[in-house]
């Protein structure tokens, strides 16, 4: 006997299976912690130490509409202190020299003091809803205080097509189903008010469109 199955009851079929099996691969990692955490280096880590890292710094969000799941989301801020242990972890895989692992710490600090920076790994149960990095998205994007309101836009948003086996490795989350996002702010306001960082203080990352709102915050320890 053979079962043929339509390409309508494939998607229906297939549809959830994929968005199921992107769910448990994006929530199958560490769950985040949300509460304090310390802008600056913390110490010096290992490659060992990368995972708990990595954990620390990243917050997750989902998007429900009509009990249905639209989006899953997983943010994580590029503080120092995690570009210390990201390096530490990009030098072990790559097996890179002390002096090229000392250029690599050396940009990252740079960016860090210039920049907030936030990798965001996204997932849609349609493609086309997954499009950040162009001019007419449907997701309005921004940083705000959670104490002042000061808000900032991102200043640059860039789409990774295909990562590199080292970059999936250093970011479990990410999946042939998603979409792995570098998000650049300003640490100021439009207006000149400081955002949360290094002082201290409560930062929030939203994603809002049409299908809902997608939050992801960060406090920091003064």
């Amino acid at each position: 006997m053979v079962c043929t199955v339509s390409t309508r009851q494939r998607t229906r079929v297939i549809g959830p299976l994929l968005l199921c099996a992107c769910a448990c691969v994006l929530w199958a990692c560490p769950a985040s912690r949300s509460g304090p955490v310390s802008y600056r280096v913390q110490r010096e880590y290992s490659a060992g130490d990368y995972e708990e890292v990595l954990t620390r710094w990243t917050r997750r969000a989902d998007i429900y509409r009509e009990l249905q799941s639209e989006a899953f989301i997983a943010a994580t801020f590029k503080s120092p202190d995690f570009r210390r242990a990201f390096v530490s972890a990009y030098a072990k895989t790559m097996d890179l020299p002390a002096p090229d692992a000392a250029r690599l710490w050396a940009a990252e600090s740079a960016a860090a003091k210039d920049w907030h920076e936030i990798t965001v790994v996204m997932y849609t149960t349609d493609r086309k809803w997954n499009d950040l990095d162009t001019r007419d998205s449907v997701w309005r994007v921004r940083v705000l205080s959670e104490a002042t309101g000061a808000e900032a836009f991102p200043a640059e948003v860039t789409s990774v097509k295909e990562l590199s086996p080292q970059m999936r490795k250093l970011y479990p989350q990410a999946t042939p189903f998603t979409r792995f996002y570098f998000l650049r702010f300003p640490k100021k306001s439009a207006d000149g008010r400081d955002l949360p960082g290094e002082g201290g203080g409560r930062l929030r990352l939203e994603l809002v469109s049409g299908l809902g709102k997608a939050v992801c915050s960060w406090e920091f320890a003064p």
